[in-house]
């Protein structure tokens, strides 16, 4: 029979158990990359049309295995979408630092470029851009997903902020008047 002592042992054993598990639980399933996309494209005003698109790891962790793409959607007559991959202007990213508390570099926040024809890719009522990413967390190795869709309304002339902020501030191609 059990005594008092095997009855303690037994019952403390279960709640480490337990607790041990929700531990697990939560550094396996639960601490993953957490990647935000900008919800507006910043298009250049240049020679070429180059759109940006900002994303962010918002964890504390570096997020590798990066895995992005942006591709051009649009509804056939027949209501099939079809998808066009558009490719970066720069060579694949792998790696994104994590955020920091103390420095300011914000190493965590990359702007990824493309050049669009906007002959060949038309954004219309019919079409959209979808950009979507695959990271790894570097603690867990946990991988998630992201996309974010964007029309034609989603494209602004401009630029994005620096460090954290996803915002787009609007630069004017107009010359400012010169005093003689």
């Amino acid at each position: 029979m059990f005594g008092a002592f095997d009855m303690d042992s037994l019952i403390i054993g279960v709640i480490s158990g337990i607790v041990s598990s929700i531990i697990i639980y939560i550094l396996v399933f639960q601490v993953k990359p957490k990647i935000k996309i900008s919800k507006k494209i910043a298009h250049h005003i240049g020679e070429e049309n180059i759109y940006r698109v900002k994303i962010l790891n918002n964890t504390h962790f570096a997020v590798f295995n990066l895995y992005y793409s942006l591709h051009y959607c649009y509804a056939q007559p027949d209501g099939i979408i079809s998808i066009v991959e558009i490719e970066p202007s720069k060579s694949p990213l792998h790696y994104i630092s994590p955020k920091s508390f103390f420095d300011k570099n914000n190493n965590h926040a990359i702007r990824l470029s493309y050049k669009i024809d906007k002959d060949k890719y038309v954004l219309d009522e019919n079409s959209y851009l979808q950009f979507t990413i695959i990271a790894t967390h570097s603690l867990t190795n946990t991988t998630s997903y992201t996309q974010e869709k964007f029309f034609k309304k989603d494209i602004i002339d401009g630029v994005f902020e620096t460090g954290n902020s996803l915002n787009i501030v609007s630069i004017s191609t107009e010359r400012a008047p010169q005093f003689v």
